[in-house]
């Protein structure tokens, strides 16, 4: 197998990623807001007492709330105060020329409390409780809108039970996460807690039993890997543009399409939640909002991609190579050559090594935000790659990068089974005889979906190796979830490359409590697959076998 760090260099990951609980754990730096205790039922008392302690013996660093705290440099103080002023007086020149804008006016009160300098460090989580007043949320006292995550931990709605629908679900999470300005919610009642983040699910766990073992697999994760969307700095963004109208292009324009009908149907790519649609309190809490999700207009869930046919890479023996890249991979499974070409070393079941460049992909894919079975071609689409570890994108012709224009949220897991499929086919293509997974990989392209559910195990098709599901309840465009999806890939790939007793035509990736990715040979044959038969697919949690 590859190593973490090999992984991560393929994806461009340049962080140090925790891909364990207990690493996670140990990374977690928390602190607990202050609250007044008379304010709070006893069921939500009682968790946070249950929670501190369970924190504690998990090895999270606890920070008292007072420690928490620093001085912002007066600096970035005076900073901040004239961009508050520039902001304000362009936000009233373009009311006076009756122009829109997406900037909001920021009144004294706001100025008065973003100018004040003692605030929440960076990367410290906050867990709050309860109701707070507007101007006294924890976001309202952090010093980095997008580097502090917030847990708020309410009294469960009364109209949430065992029976309660997905739908439902969904809309009580996200009218809760703009009500309190907070990334989680945990919600409590005598018997239960009920975890929602941004993956649009609701895992429910009892209210004593395994508390610590459902802390560490659930919260942990959430709060130690949050969400955070690509941003089109990340990007290479090229000149070249394509052209959707040619018959390659129209050809791919059409699966997305009619799979759309069909998908649409189905139900599994619920309507996407618009900033502007959600309950904030205030104008600048929503500012906030969109800031925390890179100025997107809204969110929607689950995507639609298409990998275009790969040029498959040479893969060697290792006494095959040169000598210098021998000397370079000696002792490592990863490095670039001189002509900064990322090569891998892959150990295979058989005990061999092999060596060979990470391919480069190309994946057509919709732009965030827009309707997935039902989109404009010629607005919604997106051309991305990777390439020795760099990600680059293109846009249609005529089409000009505008503010809501944004890659998916899931762009990194997008790339990593892209090029992990890549991976897979090269070495199929050197390991069999024949192998209609790199025939497809290299010729045709691939299609990849991913929804917020899961399929129906008596259902999965022959030749796809189930994955995913012992990995921790990461948040969606988390460089873990990326992570999981190439290793588990190449694993199910050696799996059935140890056994040979089925073919490797592809594989599904499970994401606990968020839902799952899958590659079949087009999206149109995925919709009629799903199609099939009523139980094959479901939103949500239903044929979740965690």
């Amino acid at each position: 197998m590859l190593s973490q760090k090999a992984l991560e260099t393929i994806l461009g990951i340049e962080e140090n990623v925790s891909t364990t609980p207990e690493s996670m754990a140990e990374f977690l730096r928390v602190t607990f807001f202050p609250y007044k205790e008379s304010s709070l039922s006893k069921e939500v008392r009682s968790f946070l007492q249950d929670l501190e302690v369970a924190l504690k013996e998990l090895k999270v660093t606890v920070i008292p709330y007072e420690e928490s705290l620093h001085t912002i440099p007066l600096h970035k103080t005076i900073k901040r105060f004239f961009s508050i002023i520039l902001n304000n007086a362009l936000y009233s020149i373009k009311k006076i020329l009756g122009q829109r804008t997406e900037r909001i006016y920021i009144n004294w009160a706001v100025l008065k409390n973003l100018l004040k300098r003692r605030r929440i460090k960076p990367g410290i989580a906050i867990i709050a409780a309860g109701e707070q007043a507007e101007g006294k949320l924890p976001i309202d006292f952090t010093s980095s809108f997008t580097k502090t995550l917030v847990t708020t931990v309410l009294d469960k709605p009364k109209h949430i039970n065992t029976s309660t629908a997905f739908h439902d679900h969904f809309d009580t999470a996200m009218e809760l996460f703009a009500r309190h300005m907070t990334n989680v919610v945990i919600a409590v009642d005598e018997t239960s807690w009920t975890l929602y983040n941004f993956n649009a699910s609701h895992p429910t766990y009892p209210r004593k039993e395994n508390f610590k073992n459902n802390i560490l697999s659930s919260f942990i994760s959430k709060a130690a890997a949050p969400m955070r969307p690509q941003r089109l700095k990340d990007f290479e963004i090229k000149k070249e543009q394509f052209n959707i109208r040619t018959p390659f292009y129209n050809d791919l324009v059409t699966d997305f399409l009619e799979s759309g009908k069909i998908l649409e149907k189905i139900g599994l790519y619920p309507k996407g939640k618009k900033i502007d649609d959600l309950p904030f309190r205030n104008n600048y809490y929503k500012w906030i909002g969109k800031i925390h999700l890179d100025q997107r207009s809204g969110m929607s869930y689950g995507f639609l991609a298409w990998q275009m046919p790969t040029k498959l890479s040479e893969v060697n023996l290792f006494s095959e190579i040169s000598e210098e890249l021998k000397e370079l991979l000696h002792d490592s499974d990863f490095a670039f050559d001189k002509n900064n070409d990322l090569y891998i070393k892959v150990e295979t079941p058989d005990k061999e090594a092999y060596v060979m460049k990470v391919p480069e992909v190309q994946v057509l894919t919709q732009r965030s935000g827009c309707d997935k079975t039902n989109f404009d071609p010629q607005k919604d689409l997106l051309q991305m790659g990777i390439k020795n570890g760099k990600m680059y994108m293109q846009t249609p012709e005529g089409m000009r990068i505008a503010k809501d224009y944004k890659p998916s949220f899931d762009t990194k897991v997008i790339l990593a089974h892209s090029v992990g499929n890549a991976i897979a086919a090269s070495l199929l293509k050197r390991l069999k005889k024949e192998s209609h997974f790199a025939e497809q990989v290299e010729h045709s392209g691939i299609a990849l979906s991913h929804w917020h559910g899961y399929i129906n195990e008596k259902y999965i098709p022959k030749g796809w190796y189930v994955h995913g599901y012992s990995n921790p309840h990461v948040a969606c465009s988390t460089p873990q979830s990326a992570i999981y999806a190439i290793d588990g890939k190449l694993r199910s790939l050696f799996e059935s490359l140890k056994t040979s007793q089925t073919e490797f035509l592809g594989d599904i990736h499970v994401e606990p409590h968020h839902g799952t990715n899958i590659n079949f040979p087009s999206l149109r044959e995925l919709a009629k697959f799903f199609q099939e038969n009523k139980d094959v697919v479901a939103l949500g949690n239903k044929y979740y076998q965690g």
